[in-house]
């Protein structure tokens, strides 16, 4: 018996990682970019943006002090993270009641007053590293989304409860929505926050893989219709989940997902319900860091290399759409919207900012110098520095 556990817990780590224990500073990026631009001007609201996180390696420790560094900087006032809160399999369906944890009628929300066992995996893989990241002496509230490896019941993470996996992935997608601490906020699978000019419309995009759990894909769109209802203008709206509408990198995992005729057709009903509202999509599962103009012309941002980074070739995109960035540098996202716009950078774990974009108005984010940026003549440019 022993053994047969050694051999699990071994097989589960290995899933995580395929993991670099060096940081790759390969990059590529579009060459046009516009002059450097000035701060916003206030009131910006500003929101710390990052993914795949919740892994325990010295990637996470490095990029989490980065993470408390910008904050101390300049400090957010929320923070948004994209799934796989909870490598490699997510909570524990075995803490005390979980399997009588319950959805509401609505699939989304969490029946109330559930006595369900503590669980350290929350605190040990995800929280414990955010100790610090504060406002005002409050703790910054983090909003997640769910991610592939948060409800994983195949490969390493050997099924717990009996009956069919929908019952197990349903079962450790509620645990994770009725968890509460400082650092998580998950008010149910899909929901909308707002702050100032600012909302980020939080879904549960693996069902653009396909219905799991007993839930379903039209449940979903039918959200993102009516959150998007008021979108434009003065208020920037943002679509938040795991999963993305296209991704460049490995040919060999990444193309496969995302040329499935079912997702193609998944995202396309997506992208038809948020229009041209919405002013970008935020997700994350690549493990690097993207900026993309999807072939529908929205503009998608990944933020993932925070806790592993997979060593992979350039490829793509494999969806029609255009790459203005690709990264496997480790490091996050913030971003920044007010009245009149909006930016993204995107981060490194020395705080610099590596990429820089800037949308006007209802407008697309346009590239900017921030420094340093250099560039070659073709469409992208690649760059190897030497080995950390």
């Amino acid at each position: 018996m022993r053994a047969r556990v050694a051999l699990v817990v071994v097989a589960v780590l290995a899933s995580v990682a395929c993991v670099s224990s060096r940081e790759d500073r390969i990059e590529r990026r579009a060459v046009k970019v516009l002059p450097a631009a000035a701060p916003l001007e206030p009131p910006a609201v500003r929101i710390l943006f990052f993914g795949d996180f919740g892994a325990i390696t010295r990637q996470q420790g490095a990029v989490a002090r980065a993470i408390l560094a910008e904050n101390a900087a300049a400090p957010f006032d929320l923070a948004i993270h994209v799934g796989d809160n909870l490598y490699a399999c997510g909570p524990d369906p075995r803490v005390r009641n979980a399997a009588s944890c319950a959805f509401e009628a609505d699939g989304n929300t969490v029946r109330p007053g559930q006595d369900i066992g503590a669980d350290g995996r929350f605190a040990r893989s995800f929280e414990r590293r955010l100790e610090g990241l504060s406002r005002g002496g409050e703790p910054v509230p983090v909003y997640l989304a769910i991610g592939n490896h948060d409800v994983r019941v195949d490969g390493p993470c050997r099924r717990e409860l009996r009956g069919p996996p929908a019952t197990e992935q349903r079962v450790k997608a509620c645990l994770e929505v009725q968890h509460q601490g400082p650092h998580w906020r998950m008010p149910g699978r899909h929901y909308v926050v707002e702050r100032g000019p600012a909302r980020l419309i939080v879904i549960d995009t693996l069902l653009l893989a396909g219905d799991y759990g007993g839930f379903r894909w039209e449940d979903e769109l039918d959200f993102v219709r009516r959150a998007s209802a008021g979108c434009g203008g003065e208020r920037h709206c943002f679509v938040v989940g795991h999963y993305y509408a296209d991704v460049a990198g490995d040919p060999r995992n990444r193309a496969a997902m995302v040329r499935q005729p079912e997702y193609v057709r998944r995202v396309r009903q997506l992208e038809d319900a948020m229009g041209d509202r919405i002013s970008g999509w935020l997700a994350g599962h690549a493990h690097d860091l993207q900026h993309l103009r999807t072939a529908r012309g929205h503009d998608e941002f990944i933020a993932a290399s925070t806790s592993s980074t997979h060593p992979k070739p350039f490829a793509g995109p494999f969806a029609g759409g255009r790459s203005l960035y690709w990264s496997q540098r480790w490091g996050f996202g913030v971003l920044e919207v007010n009245a009149a716009g909006w930016e993204m950078r995107l981060v490194g774990r020395d705080r610099r900012s590596l990429y820089c974009c800037r949308a006007v108005g209802r407008g697309h984010c346009e590239p900017y110098a921030c420094n340093p940026v250099t560039a070659t003549p073709g469409p992208v440019r690649a760059r190897r520095a030497p080995r950390a």
